[in-house]
């Protein structure tokens, strides 16, 4: 059995300074840093494929029909306007 701390290992490692340390980099400190995004990209890639592929098991093999939308009823279509006539006696400016 373990002795009960106070605070847990993550929180241990977010309170303790890299700087302090005698060995000290900071390439080694760019590159935690870098390695660390990846993995949380590919930890959320394998999650994302992971639900993907169940759903996709779940998924009956036919997908279901699409039910038929009720059909409006059709208005007679109108007529095209009438182009304007001109109106005879009009002056025509000249």
């Amino acid at each position: 059995m373990t002795q009960p701390s106070l605070f847990s290992r993550a929180q241990l490692a977010q309170m303790r300074d890299r700087t302090a340390a005698r060995n000290h980099s900071p390439q080694r400190d760019a590159f935690r840093r870098e390695h660390k995004r990846r993995r949380d990209h590919g930890k959320a890639q394998r999650h994302a494929l992971r639900i993907y592929q169940a759903f996709q098991a779940s998924c009956p093999d036919e997908p279901p029909p699409i039910p038929a939308r009720p059909r409006q009823a059709t208005t007679p279509a109108r007529a095209a306007p009438a182009p304007a006539q001109r109106i005879s006696g009009t002056p025509s400016g000249g």
